[in-house]
């Protein structure tokens, strides 16, 4: 394997401890838990370690502020067991719902973006969500009751009630307004000191699921911006992929102004191919796992910067082998990574 040359190693103050290099002298990694909140980007092959590395970082970020892994697949409580053993299960139910943000623009623009809405389709929803309902079930009645005349319209209310009735099928999935916003503002206070674990996973439907990653992300922001919550606050989105699939990405615009706030993010992709230059532009840390593909591999490559021979290394790392490039690291290291 290629050698990346590490001339400085100044990760070692650090607190996040990533692992110990694997060329020898073998040496400590560690990241300061301050460049988290500039926003990171974990990738690599289905198989890398992707997760395992994910949740080594998330136990240690707990002791800093909350930390949040919206899990798309319901995998982390099994990588957290292995770990640290701490972390709250969040997992929406009958009785466990996650509420949405109270402000109708929030909710309008989050809809927007997992249904693909047009702007009469935007302009009917807006008027009936004016109306104060108070379920999802309520918004479609109100939808299929909207008078309409114009056959443009017509034809915009059908298609926004086939969007909303294969999104809100999920009995999960429920508009209960700003009154539950201090239970949920509750539950995070509590899970300090250990990761909040929000399954997705019990959503079939992946829009389901990524409609409810963007409510969590957009509440966040909005707890933050309202004074709710004033630890830092450090979210892990896996297969971040599937929520960044709009040209006018709510995640896409949080990487770029949320740092004020204190809210760090964290992305966990298979392929930084699909990451827009910004989004990856925006991550100061970056860690790569093994990764095949010749267009992953040259995106991430440039990220990193020229000069070093990244893209000899990352098809042949073996799991849980990554290179690491950080604000604290004087160039690309390459690090074995170890249970915290």
């Amino acid at each position: 394997m290629s050698k990346l040359r590490v001339t400085t190693l100044a990760g070692n103050d650090g607190d996040i401890r990533i692992g110990v290099t694997i060329n020898r002298p073998q040496r400590e990694v560690r990241l300061r838990h301050s460049d988290f909140l500039r926003h990171c980007i974990i990738v690599g092959t289905t198989g890398s370690g992707k997760s395992t590395t994910a949740g080594v970082i998330a136990s240690q970020l707990s002791k800093f502020g909350i930390v949040i892994i919206l899990d798309w697949y319901g995998e982390f409580p099994q990588i957290l067991d292995k770990i640290s053993h701490k972390y709250t299960h969040y997992r929406a139910s009958e009785h466990s719902k996650i509420p949405v943000p109270s402000r109708i623009e929030s909710i309008i623009n989050i809809l927007e973006e997992v249904l693909d809405l047009t702007p009469p389709q935007s302009y009917i929803l807006r008027r009936v969500l004016k109306g104060g309902l108070t379920s999802f079930k309520e918004v479609l009645h109100a939808v299929d009751e909207f008078e309409v005349t114009a056959r443009w319209m017509i034809e915009s209310k059908y298609a926004l009630l086939r969007k909303l009735g294969t999104l809100f099928s999920d009995q999960y999935v429920n508009y209960l307004g700003s009154t539950y916003e201090r239970g949920l503002v509750d539950m995070l206070k509590r899970s300090s000191r250990k990761p909040m674990v929000v399954d997705l996973s019990v959503f079939e439907e992946y829009g389901a699921r990524k409609f409810m990653a963007l409510l969590v992300l957009r509440l966040l922001e909005e707890f933050k911006s309202q004074h709710l919550i004033t630890d830092k606050v450090f979210v892990i989105v896996d297969e971040s992929h599937n929520i960044l699939t709009s040209s006018k990405s709510l995640l896409e615009r949080m990487m770029a102004e949320v740092r004020k706030l204190n809210i760090g993010i964290t992305l966990i992709t298979q392929s930084p191919a699909l990451l827009s230059y910004r989004i990856i532009s925006n991550s100061n840390i970056k860690i790569i796992h093994a990764l095949k593909s010749r267009d992953d591999v040259d995106v991430i490559t440039r990220s990193v910067g020229s000069g070093v021979a990244v893209d000899k290394v990352l098809p042949r790392l073996g799991v849980g082998e990554v290179v690491v490039d950080a604000p604290s690291l004087a160039s690309p290291v390459l690090v074995k990574v170890n249970y915290a």
